[in-house]
């Protein structure tokens, strides 16, 4: 019997996400790095819910999309392996980064997922055509000894100020600008977005909108951190 080569399991996976075929959340999880892959159910994206969202964001006709707090890549990779998607993912911690790059390299999207160390400031938003949030700054809230690790600053005043800045920016995004939430932002939406889709997931609720004109003149949903509004 020939030896187990791990890229095996990566090209099998990514077949599987380009044919649409199940893939689980274990088969996924096994290409990230130990430590990261114990996390993952806490912190990154289901794969049933990735690939959702970005089913519903390449039949919407999105093809830049951001993942803000990208962390090790799962989404973001997930969608870019999904189809015509190119995908660009923030994420403040530099270790987080170079997983999201290996992920993308072993699943054979590095050239259509990138990753950036840093945060809001590192990406213009408008120069996309698709957000996608899944409570990415909920770790600013939780206690020191909950949080994923040390190695950035995430308190409350930080968490809350990404949230304030994302609510400003999505008022004055283009129209035709999709955003996916998934188990909210903690802010709010303009009421200038259009409710798409919705699904329920165990983990909790994503959300598809699609901006109808720049500066909304109100906020019509706020969700907590399982997607309830």
């Amino acid at each position: 019997m020939p030896p187990h080569r791990p890229h095996d399991d990566a090209r099998r996976i990514a077949a599987a996400l380009r044919a649409r075929r199940p893939v689980t959340d274990a088969e996924l999880d096994a290409l990230l790095p130990p430590e990261l892959r114990a996390r993952s159910a806490e912190y990154w994206t289901p794969v049933a819910v990735a690939t959702t969202a970005a089913g519903w964001l390449t039949d919407h006709g999105a093809t830049r999309l951001l993942d803000v707090g990208a962390g090790a890549g799962k989404f973001a990779t997930i969608a870019a392996a999904l189809g015509e998607l190119r995908v660009v993912g923030i994420e403040r911690r530099a270790h987080l980064v170079d997983a999201a790059r290996s992920l993308a390299r072993s699943l054979g999207v590095a050239a259509q997922a990138t990753f950036v160390v840093g945060d809001l400031d590192a990406v213009r938003l408008d120069e996309h055509d698709a957000l996608y949030l899944y409570n990415p700054f909920s770790e600013g809230f939780y206690p020191r000894g909950s949080r994923l690790d040390d190695t950035v600053d995430v308190g409350p005043s930080r968490a809350q100020a990404d949230i304030d800045r994302i609510e400003r920016a999505l008022s004055s995004l283009a129209p035709g600008v999709r955003l996916v939430t998934y188990r909210g932002y903690g802010g709010r939406v303009p009421d200038s977005y259009e409710l798409l889709h919705t699904a329920d997931f165990d983990g909790g609720r994503l959300r598809c909108w699609q901006q109808g004109r720049t500066r909304g003149g109100g906020w019509f949903l706020e969700e907590d951190a399982q997607g309830r509004s």
